[in-house]
């Protein structure tokens, strides 16, 4: 192997590590439709759409539940079991509608559609628990107003193998 290969390799590998801190720290979902962007800045606890920027609360690593309030406000017990059909945080309650297989980018992932039981459908989330949130969304009936798509390699509420 050359010199210079090897030298590649090595700036890959940084550049690389570099990109994965910097993407856990700002987390951002964007929108086809609407082309906006859902941005979760983890490292100044911020939550921004736009014009909109609004503090964030993120539940502490020993919490027993991954959440994230401040826009919208997603839950998931840090311990997700499959067979839990809901559960509550704070005043919401989450329902757990089911795995699916799904595309996204190019890539397969099986994913459970979770949808906050006081707005009657209106928000949903995809969540993979190897790449945590994957997708934010509202409707309107039967309707798809919002489907707000990761852009980072891992998600809210990613787990360590992601």
């Amino acid at each position: 192997m050359k010199i210079s290969q090897i030298i590649i390799i090595i700036l890959c590998c940084f550049f690389v590590s570099a990109c994965s801190k910097e993407e856990a720290e700002i987390i951002n979902y964007y929108d086809l439709r609407t082309n906006k962007t859902l941005s979760f800045d983890l490292k100044n606890i911020e939550f921004s759409n736009g014009h909109t920027v609004l503090e964030l609360f993120v539940c502490p690593d020993n919490s027993e539940i991954i959440c994230v309030v401040g826009g919208p406000t997603f839950a998931v017990p840090r311990k997700f079991d499959p067979k839990d059909t809901s559960w509550k945080f704070d005043k919401y309650i989450f329902n757990n509608r089911g795995l699916e297989a799904i595309k996204l980018m190019g890539k397969s992932y099986d994913v459970y559609r979770i949808e906050l039981a006081d707005s009657g459908g209106w928000l949903w989330y995809l969540y993979s628990m190897k790449h945590g949130l994957l997708a934010i969304g509202s409707r309107e009936g039967n309707t798809i107003n919002t489907a707000y798509i990761l852009q980072n390699l891992c998600g809210l509420g990613a787990s360590t193998r992601c």
